[in-house]
């Protein structure tokens, strides 16, 4: 038998132990905050497309213009563009610091290296859930997280991204708490967080219905209740709102029809390219009617073709699973070839390694744990991640929202004492595989970048 002073030498070092834990996850997190805003701060990007149009829609709302881009359709909102656009989440959130702070875009920067520290921090516990004791393993995937240099760079910029996967972290620590133990303060607030980036992103319709379909499997169908109506509650003010403003249902916006056609025609290469029928509708039809023709030239596209659309569909796969998509050609690096290609070079190999490493532990706790855990949750929530994007637009920043459950599963299978080398070839098989394909499919585009990068 253990003598008293045995266990409280125990005590005191798991004591120690869990001290010292906290200080460096608080450690990251400050250098995660840091190095995210004294990036925007060297930068001091311009808002500039989606960014500066978010910016046009805060500062109108602030004003009382109403939810329009252009001021001068505040009577006329049916001919602006602003519902066309992904939201209304980050508008209004751009609103209120506006409305509290001014229209200063450092505060905003600040703002979002905040969001950034603290998805680190909730990533970090959510860690702790996925793989239970192992703190190492919950601080490399913060760190990973943190330090992407794709997210670093998109703290300055005024984007969805920062806000989403703050959102996002957010309502999956909190669901797999929930699917743990169920509670009903755990079903409200992981209902509202679920709501709200809902709101700021609809693809976060996906992991809300994995999270209520697994409670239901659980035989939890009050929590199910619970959850579903207050993120039902958190959309709809808005959802009616618009609804009546526009005279046609519409969820949070109309962007979901427009993504739809330009993602999907004869003429798409699986990016954001819209072809001279689709501009010219833009500039002749209201958002309602654009919605509406964007489902239909999806849907005939679909059936008239479906050789060319199922191709399609392996081309925008190709494109959300390539290596050869790292970031690096935003406007504010336009004008600095150095750091362009140090920032495509960093994001390339952050983005191989962990996309390697990701996937092969998203294969290791597939092949072992139950398909209802909490391990299993994460992985269809990734899942989901890939289902959202690819049957519309791929774009690298698209894929952004993958990334906390890459690191999430790349520290698990990094921290392995033993590492299974058929989950590395099997991810690294399946990458190589998608890497080629776009390469094949997109040689031109990807050669020219290529120049563009070594053109120092």
């Amino acid at each position: 038998m253990k003598s008293p002073r045995f266990w409280s030498r125990v005590f005191v070092y798991d004591m120690m132990s869990t001290k010292m834990s906290e200080r460096k996850i608080i450690l990251l997190v400050a250098g995660v905050i840091l190095a995210s805003f004294a990036y925007s701060l060297y930068y001091r990007a311009v808002p500039a497309s989606d960014a500066q149009a978010y910016n046009l829609i805060a500062q109108n709302l602030v004003s009382g213009r109403g939810y329009v881009e252009d001021s001068q359709n505040s009577l006329t909102p049916e001919k602006d563009e602003a519902i066309i656009r992904v939201g209304p989440g980050y508008q209004f959130f751009l609103a209120i610091i506006y409305a509290l702070f001014g229209q200063h875009l450092w505060i905003v920067w600040l703002m979002h290296a905040i969001l950034r520290g603290m998805s680190a921090f909730l990533l970090h516990r959510l860690s702790l859930i996925i793989s239970p004791g192992h703190k190492t393993a919950a601080l490399v995937a913060a760190g990973i997280f943190g330090f992407w240099p794709d997210l670093i760079v998109v703290n300055g910029l005024l984007l969805t991204e920062t806000l989403f996967l703050f959102l996002l972290i957010s309502a999956s620590y909190v669901s797999a708490k929930l699917l743990r133990e169920t509670s009903w303060i755990r079903s409200i607030v992981a209902g509202v967080l679920w709501g709200v980036a809902i709101l700021t992103r609809p693809t976060a319709l996906f992991p809300l219905a994995i999270i209520a379909g697994l409670l239901a499997w659980k035989s939890a169908y009050k929590q199910v209740l619970v959850l579903t109506v207050v993120a039902g509650l958190c959309v709809a003010p808005w959802s009616i709102f618009v609804t009546k403003r526009f005279g046609s249902f519409i969820l949070t916006t109309t962007v979901g029809g427009y993504d739809l056609w330009v993602g999907n025609n004869p003429d798409a290469r699986g990016g954001f390219e819209k072809i001279p029928e689709i501009q010219e509708a833009r500039a002749r039809y209201h958002s309602v009617e654009l919605d509406k023709i964007g489902k239909k030239k999806y849907f005939k596209f679909l059936v008239s073709d479906p050789l060319a659309f199922t191709e399609l569909q392996i081309r925008k796969t190709a494109l959300y699973f390539s290596l050869l998509r790292p970031t690096g050609f935003w406007f504010h690096l336009g004008d600095r070839p150095l750091e362009r290609a140090v920032t495509t070079v960093a994001s390339f190999l952050w983005t191989a390694c962990f996309f390697i490493g990701g996937l092969a532990g998203a294969y290791m706790l597939f092949r072992g744990n139950a398909w209802w855990s909490p391990q299993m949750m994460m992985i269809f929530f990734a899942l989901a991640q890939v289902a959202a994007v690819v049957p519309l637009i791929v774009e690298t920043r698209y894929r952004y929202s993958l990334y906390p459950f890459l690191a999430l599963f790349a520290a698990h299978v990094f921290m392995q004492y033993k590492i299974s080398r058929t989950a590395l070839a099997v991810s690294f098989a399946f990458l190589l595989f998608w890497t080629g394909y776009d390469f094949v499919a997109h040689a031109g585009e990807i050669v020219g970048k290529i120049h563009i990068i070594l053109s120092l």
